[in-house]
């Protein structure tokens, strides 16, 4: 199970050099890079558009949408370790849903066992579809982080 939750999330350690003050201050400078200051340690990174989920900044809240948070942690010499890490999208959770309810009602009315298969296949394709769009957002979010507050890897 740790497996396939490694394989849908991301979870980075990544240094920077300076205070808790210095990575406000960087945050601040930074005029395209979209966030929200949780706690005093912790961060929600996100895009303008949610391609995926397509949620907009500042729109009617309905979806959270693609979100990058950093946990921060103090460090060594003056140094701060940013853990960014994503989190598994609940749409994946809706996918295996309406696949054992498609298998269920399939399988109770006695229709075609092609049926179970073919939702399967779709289930697969789906699946691996929105996957393949949060995990393209989510690095390009990390990537553009990591850039903004010259973070480098641990």
């Amino acid at each position: 199970m740790n497996d396939l939750i490694k394989r849908l999330t991301i979870d980075k350690d990544f240094v920077f050099v300076g205070q808790l003050d210095d990575l406000k201050q960087e945050l601040e400078k930074s005029k395209d890079l979209n966030f929200d200051i949780l706690t005093e340690k912790e961060m929600k990174f996100f895009p303008t558009i949610s391609w995926g989920t397509m949620a907009i900044t500042n729109g009617i809240g309905l979806v959270d949408g693609i979100n990058v948070r950093a946990l921060i942690s103090e460090s060594n010499h003056g140094r701060l370790k940013v853990n960014l890490k994503t989190s598994i999208r609940p749409e994946h959770y809706f996918i295996i849903v309406i696949f054992i309810f498609i298998s269920m009602v399939t399988i109770l009315t006695e229709e075609s066992k092609w049926i179970v298969l073919l939702d399967l296949v779709l289930w697969i394709i789906v699946h691996w579809w929105f996957q393949f769009i949060y995990r393209f957002q989510e690095n390009y979010l990390v990537d553009k982080v990591v850039d903004r507050l010259r973070l480098t890897k641990m």
